[in-house]
């Protein structure tokens, strides 16, 4: 399956300037003939005008508490719902999320073609700069055409633990929304695809001031074995990729198993 993989600038911009460019992301995603795009963790306002003067003030933990939308009648969560209707396309998202009972949510949001919700995943692992965030307490795979999407948003990652329940849930692709901006996030990545022995999808910003030492994640294609098959280059991009839709399996090394050996794991 042709899926498209967006790799949004760190240039600060308004949020109205980043609608435009995640609709511009769309039509080129479609125009490729691509089934899907995928975008990256709070992809409404991440190193936005608006959340960097809110941050600069001092507001570092409840930044983006600031800056929630609901979904779907908020700006961003509209157009991406109209855009997927407009161009026959599935889109998934990251966004920092004011629910229907007032929590706040960090969410990635598959969307269908009509224009509708099609699965939800909520973070359920939380850093100091999500203060005022309620995080969920059960993993759920989602349903898509490339298969089941098991999501680790951002700060999931670094618990291997949700990589092994995603696994018994019987996830085909992990997808990894972040904010990340460092070249440890992918390390982590490859690492998290090969624990699960699942193709991988990571999605970050890039930031082309930056050397290609330093350089942020960007948008990954990694395959089970921890390869990295395709990797955007340090600058906005649309990484296209043919990802095949098969069900995940497992390998020698977890018929090979020994759970009473982990057992104070479960315990803990």
């Amino acid at each position: 399956m042709k899926i498209g993989l967006a790799a949004l600038s760190m240039d600060i911009v308004s949020k109205d300037t980043r609608r435009q460019d995640i609709a511009a992301f769309i039509d080129q995603a479609a125009d490729a003939q691509c089934q899907m795009i995928f975008f990256p963790e709070y992809v409404n306002c991440q190193r936005t005008k608006e959340t960097v003067a809110d941050w600069d003030a001092g507001h570092e933990h409840d930044c983006f508490a600031r800056h929630v939308e609901s979904v779907p009648g908020g700006p961003t969560a509209r157009l991406i719902m109209q855009k997927c209707k407009d161009r026959s396309i599935w889109c998934a998202f990251g966004i920092n999320e004011k629910a229907s009972d007032g929590s706040l949510i960090n969410s990635f949001l598959l969307v269908e073609p009509h224009g509708r919700v099609a699965g939800r995943h909520v973070k359920t692992h939380l850093p100091d700069c999500e203060e005022g965030f309620i995080a969920a307490d059960e993993l759920e795979t989602i349903d898509s055409p490339l298969g089941k999407l098991g999501v680790l948003t951002c700060w999931e990652i670094h618990y291997p633990e949700l990589t092994r329940l995603y696994q018994i849930l019987g996830a085909d692709v992990l997808v990894f929304p972040t904010t990340q901006h460092d070249t440890f996030a992918l390390t982590l990545a490859r690492a998290r695809a090969f624990d699960a022995n699942r193709p991988m999808l990571a999605l970050s910003f890039v930031w082309p001031e930056k050397p290609d030492a330093d350089r942020p994640l960007g948008a990954a294609y990694i395959d089970e074995k921890g390869n990295v098959l395709a990797l955007s280059p340090n600058r906005r991009h649309l990484l296209v990729v043919d990802v095949p839709v098969k069900k995940g399996c497992n390998d020698d090394r977890f018929a090979r198993r020994r759970p009473n050996v982990y057992r104070k794991i479960v315990e803990m």
